[in-house]
């Protein structure tokens, strides 16, 4: 059987390369695309969802979706940038370096944009407490564990290369959360129902409200399209390129 280096004879040092590239974009691209619904029908989910009063968790079978402000129900936490009271935090350390590339690239203001930036992660910190969601019927215990959590960034700072970036969920903040009820041994607190992760639902705590979470999941899911047909794009004209040698 005749390999790859027999059938493209003295074609140039890049014809492999364009191959390999062309069948991996499409491959890749392809893997992307077919999964960007996920996140799409996740954002149909929470959209047509009725929200749950915090109240009447209780009452409710499988799938919950809760909305309100976050309040400690026995622990808090303190984040180990700002040294601020939370409920919740992420916490990384970067050090950023630049580097010249020699090609000049001047944008619409005349500045030179010739650098290409290598982002190195130092420290990453995380750590949630069970809390409570308060909204106006009352409020319901939640259990962060095996939670996918969406939380806004509240710093970004730094000096010279090391940067410092900071996402909490503070008290007294709003937040939504897609979660399962869940009783007896797997609820928190002194409660005998609270909210957490279960197998009927995708678990996700996130700050800000249900319209946030929406867009959120949709942008994900239209940017992953994107991307994957962008990919195939560039992976069939790889392949072209490389018939067209043939």
């Amino acid at each position: 059987m005749p390999t790859v280096d027999a059938l493209l004879p003295l074609q140039g040092p890049g014809t492999l390369e364009l191959l390999v590239a062309g069948i991996g974009g499409v491959a890749v691209g392809t893997y992307v695309v077919v999964n960007s619904p996920g996140p799409l029908l996740k954002a149909r989910d929470i959209a047509t969802n009725e929200e749950t009063p915090a109240a009447e968790v209780a009452s409710e079978d499988g799938v919950v979706e809760v909305e309100g402000t976050a309040q400690p129900l026995e622990e808090t936490l303190q984040s180990p940038h700002t040294d601020t009271e939370c409920l919740a935090y992420d916490y990384r350390k970067k050090r950023i370096e630049h580097h010249d590339t020699g090609v000049d690239d001047f944008d619409d203001h005349g500045a030179d944009h010739d650098d290409h930036r290598t982002v190195h992660q130092l420290a990453h910190d995380h750590a949630t407490v069970p809390f409570r969601v308060e909204d106006e019927s009352g409020s319901v215990p939640v259990d962060p564990t095996g939670a996918n959590l969406d939380i806004e960034q509240d710093e970004h700072d730094g000096s010279g290369q090391i940067v410092h970036e900071e996402s909490r969920i503070d008290i007294g903040e709003t937040v939504h959360v897609w979660g399962q009820r869940v009783d007896g041994a797997d609820a928190v607190g002194d409660s005998s129902v609270a909210v957490g992760d279960g197998p009927e639902v995708d678990y996700r705590i996130g700050t800000g409200s249900e319209m946030r979470a929406v867009a959120q999941k949709g942008v994900q899911g239209l940017a992953g399209f994107v991307v994957g047909l962008l990919m195939i794009v560039g992976g069939l004209a790889a392949l072209g390129i490389v018939i067209g040698v043939l």
